[in-house]
């Protein structure tokens, strides 16, 4: 998770409909897995099942999603990570990865205990390349949330892809961010990123993501709950109400 780049880069997003990036502290927060049970781990310890805390489970990927390789060139180095391809299946199923490159567990300086994942190629037993911080995630709530969110701990301005999905495993919505971050340089402060169904209604069972960040990341604090402010179709529907009532009179 050390980072290796030069210049700073700031957060963009691109949402595509069914799913809002909504100010993280913002939300009304149910529920939160912190890991804190694995704060003093000094290096990655391994899970090869799925997790489950705090009304929450965590694993590799979604049934029906295809787990792939994205490979690239990184200052003169192949690097890899996990991509997810494909579309969930119904009923929506979380999976664990293969042995070794599933979930692993590592305490972080000043943030308690972290989870992150498996890379294609050293999966949880080493940082680097293809390694502890490389792998895709997984994360399904006991029961259908309207918002749910996360803070990223040592991103490197890299691309992280969200998917959302309900209960059936349909797709709600997605959304590439890409993170902030020192290229070619050192960590940067976490980034905490907040989401929520445009209908502001509960229908998030779960969602998934992949990245390409250089060198990978690690997890903490994942919440869920309800709609931070009125949903923007919410605000739609108000906003015409008022004006027919105005017609009306």
């Amino acid at each position: 998770m050390t980072a290796l780049f030069v210049s700073v880069v700031a957060a963009t997003s691109s949402v595509h409909a069914g799913i809002t990036q909504i100010n993280y502290a913002s939300m009304t927060v149910d529920g939160r897995e912190s890991f804190d049970a694995f704060s003093g781990a000094s290096s990655p310890v391994n899970s090869d099942a799925i997790y489950s805390h705090n009304g929450m489970s965590f694993g590799k990927y979604f049934n029906g999603q295809q787990l792939a390789v994205e490979t690239a060139s990184v200052g003169g180095t192949t690097q890899s990570w996990d991509r997810l391809d494909g579309s969930a299946s119904g009923p929506l199923t979380l999976m664990a990865g293969a042995a070794n490159k599933n979930l692993g567990f590592i305490g972080f300086p000043g943030q308690g205990g972290v989870i992150s994942t498996g890379g294609p190629v050293l999966g949880t037993t080493s940082f680097g390349p293809g390694g502890f911080g490389s792998g895709s995630i997984a994360v399904m709530f006991n029961t259908d949330v309207a918002a749910c969110g996360l803070t990223i701990i040592g991103q490197n301005a890299g691309t992280a892809n969200f998917s959302f999905f309900r209960r059936d495993g349909s797709l709600i919505g997605s959304t590439s961010i890409v993170l902030t971050g020192i290229l070619l340089g050192g960590n940067t402060p976490p980034e905490s990123l907040g989401f929520q169904s445009d209908t502001g209604a509960s229908e998030i069972a779960g969602f998934s993501m992949w990245h390409n960040d250089n060198m990978g990341f690690g997890m903490d604090d994942f919440v869920f709950g309800g709609a931070a402010v009125p949903a923007p179709g919410a605000i739609a529907v108000l906003g015409m109400a008022g004006f027919l009532g105005r017609r009306r009179r």
